[in-house]
């Protein structure tokens, strides 16, 4: 199994109770909503709130300097450097 740098993280973009269905479709790369759905289910079931509530408290929370946003960040920078050689 190789180790591509993923890493899971409850996400702050697009979440409804804690991120934690979003960061898990981020990381196994699949569809916020089927995630969301089989936590549905689990929860009518009976173990599906207990398994979000122990992921909410384990999985951490995205760092705010994350990839994902650094791009964006860099751009600005560039924008702000061109600016000032004019």
């Amino acid at each position: 199994m190789s180790d591509d740098g993923k890493k899971l993280y409850r996400t702050q973009e697009d979440r409804m109770i804690a991120g934690v269905c979003t960061g898990l479709a981020a990381y196994f790369n699949i569809d916020v909503t089927l995630i969301r759905v089989i936590f549905v289910v689990l929860a009518l079931l009976g173990g599906g709130i207990l398994l979000y509530l122990l992921l909410w408290i384990f999985i951490p929370d995205q760092p705010d300097g994350s990839a994902e946003s650094e791009p964006e960040l860099s751009d600005e920078v560039e924008e702000v450097e061109q600016e000032e050689k004019v």
